[in-house]
């Protein structure tokens, strides 16, 4: 009886598990305020942390969601890659991690405006750096 609800529970755990999405790393989390212009031809954004005073284009990220200015994203998935010529922080070595959250998003107008996109991430010198792809609308 022990070991049938061992197994159970096991099963249960690995089911679980193999549907969860990995978060959005902690250190990316929180409210991020749009540095400069809001329009790019890279499509490169570069936003640091919020005070008091920003107001205007900001990026709200949360463990399995993340939220700009009228529009909100599920996190699909999270993937790693390493990137060795970032510059994490002044007088240390090269390298650094990047993070590839996909999010299933959608418009706050509600107009059935929905579509899939990939934010590629990264910290350097305390500036959150974000390139966007659409994958589809």
């Amino acid at each position: 009886m022990i070991k049938t609800l061992l197994t159970a529970a096991a099963i249960a755990l690995s089911v679980t598990a193999a549907h969860a999405t990995q978060p959005i790393p902690q250190d990316l989390r929180g409210m991020w305020c749009l540095e400069g212009p809001t329009w790019s031809d890279s499509q490169e954004f570069r936003y640091n942390t919020c005070s008091a005073i920003d107001a205007g284009d900001e990026l709200n990220l949360m463990a399995n969601r993340y939220e700009g200015m009228e529009y909100g994203c599920r996190v699909v998935s999270v993937k790693t890659t390493w990137d060795p010529s970032i510059v994490v922080a002044t007088k240390t070595p090269l390298g650094g991690p990047v993070y590839h959250v996909t999010g299933a998003c959608h418009s706050d107008e509600g107009r059935g405006s929905d579509w899939r996109e990939v934010l590629s991430m990264y910290i350097t010198k305390g500036t959150l750096v974000v390139k966007t792809r659409q994958l589809r609308r």
